[in-house]
């Protein structure tokens, strides 16, 4: 993981686990909310994607089709699928991309759409 992939607004895990939001960023420290001091990139650790965090974002729902589930994030054209440890991210039925932890996902949602979602844990 590089420290270059995270964006202002992202959420992490701080070093005991808890889910922050970055507030600023330098070359080796960020500012965590929450903190009053800066955190060393290296104490920080991605937030996986799994079920619970597409269930939290808001404006989620979902569709079941037997075992296989869609998350529609909005109007239907954000689509998700839990596939393998990663979840894959359709835009008007066509594949976009594969992602594996909430950074990314918030990352690609804001600079593609300028959408920030919001994800109550």
């Amino acid at each position: 993981m590089e420290a270059k992939e995270f964006m202002i607004g992202n959420l992490i895990y701080d070093k005991l686990g808890n889910i922050c939001a970055i507030c600023s960023i330098n070359k080796t420290f960020y500012h965590l909310d929450g903190y009053s001091r800066q955190v060393a990139y290296r104490t920080i650790r991605p937030i996986p994607l799994t079920e619970e965090i597409l269930l939290s974002i808001k404006n989620i729902t979902v569709e079941s089709f037997g075992l296989r589930k869609i998350y529609k994030l909005g109007t239907g054209n954000l689509k998700f699928e839990l596939n393998g440890g990663e979840i894959a991210v359709y835009f008007m039925e066509n594949l976009l991309c594969f992602k594996k932890y909430v950074h990314q996902l918030q990352n690609m949602l804001y600079v593609n759409w300028e959408l920030k979602i919001e994800i109550n844990l």
